[in-house]
């Protein structure tokens, strides 16, 4: 009689083998995951600022008004918060001629938040500050009226150290808060970044992925540029 061999199973060493296979591909995998999503929540949120800035110059030009985009910089008061956070303002003329105040500023949108993972990029390069939109106001002209505090998430935010923003006039431009004294400022610019704050610090999860957007101030228009 004749008897077959029993399926002969893998060694010790066989297996082993596998497994190393499986975790070095493994490795190659998972950031490949990691940056495709990554760059999915980016593309979102270009989508979204390219939205907001679009929308608010429309609202300045359809309807007469100044139109403020504010981004909140304070990363201390409201968890995620700060760089994240985006919202839109409106200043129309007073019905009496008179002068406008601060106060006279009405939110007219709901609060934006990027999606995690992205941030509005505080950090400089060679000296020069990657959101050009994020530069205090107090060398920049005093009309219109300085922007009220605002409140998010029960907490306050005054403008300067609380929050930048930049605004849409009737004609669609933008008003130029550039430092004066410079002969040849930069172009208004807000960068996206991915990553996240640490304290008031950048942290980058990719840092060659980003998008910027590029104004140009006498128009209000704007171009994305992506590395």
């Amino acid at each position: 009689m004749t008897h077959s061999k029993a399926p002969r199973g893998f060694s010790l060493v066989e297996l082993l083998a596998v497994m190393t296979v499986m975790a070095l591909l493994t490795g190659l995998v998972v950031p490949s995951i990691g940056a495709l999503a990554g760059g999915r929540r980016l593309d979102g949120a270009i989508s979204l600022g390219a939205n907001v800035f679009s929308s608010a110059r429309q609202n300045s030009i359809s309807k007469g008004v100044l139109t403020a985009v504010v981004v909140l910089t304070d990363t201390a008061k409201v968890a995620n918060a700060g760089y994240r956070t985006i919202v839109v303002l409106e200043l129309a003329p007073r019905a009496d001629g008179s002068a406008a105040t601060t106060q006279d500023w009405k939110q007219i949108s709901k609060w934006e938040v990027l999606p995690t993972g992205v941030i509005v990029d505080n950090s400089t390069s060679g000296g020069s500050l990657k959101s050009e939109f994020l530069r205090s106001k107090a060398s920049g002209p005093t009309d219109p009226p300085m922007l009220p505090d605002l409140v998010y998430k029960g907490s306050t935010f005054a403008p300067d150290t609380g929050y930048s923003y930049q605004v849409f006039t009737p004609q669609g431009r933008m008003i130029c808060y550039q430092d004066p004294s410079s002969a040849n400022p930069p172009p208004i610019s807000l960068q996206f970044s991915e990553g996240a704050y640490s304290g008031n610090i950048p942290v980058y999860t990719q840092a060659k992925n980003s998008g910027v957007f590029v104004f140009n101030d006498a128009t209000g228009e704007f171009k994305i540029r992506r590395p």
